[in-house]
């Protein structure tokens, strides 16, 4: 490794590490900030999680009010989105105790804001350099709208981190020769797809990147192409 890539792999940990403890502001804090009510819903799922065991299929919160849907809800059902995120809140906390539930939550979301800065990095340094990607990295990483929703106990960010991975592992496989690799690249586009549809279905709106350099790739063939036709009702299919 020359000297240069040493010092812009020194500067991506250096940011990722700055990013990372800048999303541990108020860490311990109650819920008590902006959209508390969405976090405490939230954490709420997993709350329940706790008290009745997992399950993923019908998940509950702990309001019966008819107040979010306008219709009467007396077992407390919460289907806004598939409770991935909160499966790992509340397995978390019962595996290692030591944090809160909130700080659990907490954490996996900041997590989820590196692995998505890390993954703009990888990007745009594939598409274009690594100056381009040491930048972009920074700006999401510094951006104070980044730093609050990256300390949220909310499934927003591990949408966008779940969809930027699909899209970088779909470029991988689209451009990789070597045929097992292409299968590994393949099945992990996927599974971060469908988990970000899963999380949050308005996260097929950023497929379109996926759409321009499927393009690239085949042209009109898009359409006949046996592989994306596959990838498109994998990804929808749980959904």
């Amino acid at each position: 490794m020359n000297l240069m890539k040493r010092i812009h792999l020194g500067l991506l940990v250096g940011i990722l590490v700055i990013g990372f403890i800048l999303r541990l502001y108020r860490f311990d804090s109650p819920i008590a900030d902006w959209h508390s009510w969405r976090q405490a819903d939230t954490s709420s799922v997993s709350r329940i999680f706790i008290e009745k065991g997992f399950d993923l299929l019908h998940p509950k919160y702990h309001d019966l009010s008819n107040v979010p849907s306008g219709l009467n809800n007396p077992e407390g059902y919460r289907f806004v989105e598939f409770p991935i995120y909160n499966f790992f809140q509340a397995g978390l906390f019962k595996l290692f105790p030591v944090l809160t539930l909130e700080e659990w939550g907490r954490l996996i979301t900041n997590f989820a804001s590196m692995f998505s800065a890390l993954l703009i990095f990888l990007i745009l340094r594939k598409h274009q350099n690594e100056r381009a990607g040491l930048i972009g990295v920074f700006v999401f990483a510094a951006l104070p709208y980044s730093i609050y929703y990256g300390r949220t106990i909310l499934p927003d960010t591990s949408t966008a981190a779940t969809i930027l991975a699909g899209i970088y592992f779909f470029d991988l496989w689209l451009k990789e020769k070597v045929k097992y690799k292409k299968f590994i690249f393949y099945f992990l586009s996927i599974l971060f797809t469908t988990t970000s549809f899963l999380l949050k279905p308005f996260a097929m709106f950023f497929t379109l990147p996926m759409l321009y350099i499927a393009y690239q790739s085949f042209g009109i063939r898009i359409i006949l192409n046996r592989y994306l036709c596959v990838f498109a009702i994998t990804s929808l299919f749980p959904v």
